[in-house]
């Protein structure tokens, strides 16, 4: 929450604060301007503390027309990267606002918020990362180089919008108990051996598959045989890796009221998307807007 600079609009403001319908939800509810919008949200639940409000949105974010009522106020984000569940960017809004007279945030975690005095629950499931975990079958020499080489040229690669993150199970256990632990985190799993890395190949397990494909082919680039084509492994992820994404909630709840971010995100914008929500949105002092209305003599109600 940051200071508030409120322009003397006494003619507005009366006649705001007697009505909640016609097009009054059009324009932007802004952090440092209380027009039409942003008063009809705190006219919705008249005893909330807060109000949603916009900071400055992300370049190709689109703020969607304030949709007010007697106990909530809801506007919708939309975004050129981030796609929701619809098919156009008019009905494909990634983020949805609500203002609420409270909320449910029993199955939330309470995490750190930027919103001081205001805690902040959060309830989401991301997608975001590719994770592999290479896995030696022995302790040889080449099969330890091997599996090095195979995730420096994994690691980092980005497929539908999720980057590969790779990792080498090098601990004592058995394979199979390695593979398992790895399959249990909902990782792909590529198992090499001393063979493997004569033949240049390597055994994948896909997440949520009981198939191996044995003796995946690993090619060499043949203008530098040092680096390794992984096509192969990559074309067999592509058909398995749902693109990036970042659904569920966060909630604020305070007196008064809980203001609610319900995500559904999809695409190339969800790395970033927890710090692009939080500078893009904002909350309004609803109680000190209140106060400001009636000294210049209106009753906000």
């Amino acid at each position: 929450m940051r200071s508030r600079r409120w322009p003397v609009l006494i003619l507005p403001i009366g006649l705001l604060l007697a009505s909640c319908a016609g097009n009054l939800g059009r324009g932007v509810p802004e952090c440092d301007d209380p027009g039409a919008s942003l008063i009809l949200s705190i006219q919705s639940v008249p005893e909330t503390a807060f109000a949603p409000c916009i900071e400055e949105l992300e370049t190709g974010w689109e703020y969607k027309d304030l949709e007010a009522q007697t106990g909530q106020s809801i506007f919708y984000v939309n975004s050129d990267r981030l796609e929701g569940g619809g098919a156009s960017l008019e009905e494909n809004p990634f983020l949805k606002v609500s203002l609420l007279p409270s909320c449910d945030v029993s199955k939330a975690v309470q995490v750190e918020s930027g919103e001081p005095g205001v805690p902040l629950f959060v309830d989401v499931d991301v997608t975001i990362d590719v994770p592999i975990t290479i896995v030696p079958d022995s302790r040889s020499l080449p099969t330890l180089i091997y599996a090095d080489r195979l995730q420096g040229h994994l690691d980092g690669t980005v497929i539908s919008d999720r980057t590969v993150v790779v990792s080498i199970d090098r601990t004592f256990r058995d394979t199979s108990q390695r593979i398992s632990a790895a399959q249990i985190s909902g990782h792909a799993v590529v198992v090499v051996s001393a063979r493997d890395a004569e033949e240049t190949t390597l055994t994948l397990l896909l997440p949520g598959s009981v198939d191996e494909l044995v003796g995946l082919k690993v090619n060499s680039d043949p203008n530098n045989p040092d680096v390794l084509d992984l096509g192969n492994v990559i074309h067999e992820l592509e058909g398995v890796t749902a693109e990036a994404s970042y659904v569920g909630s966060w909630y604020y709840p305070f007196a008064g009221g809980c203001i609610t971010y319900t995500f559904d995100a999809h695409g190339s914008g969800v790395d970033t998307i927890e710090g692009d929500v939080q500078a893009a949105l904002g909350l309004f002092d609803a109680e000190a807007f209140r106060q400001f209305a009636r000294d210049l003599g209106y009753d906000p109600g």
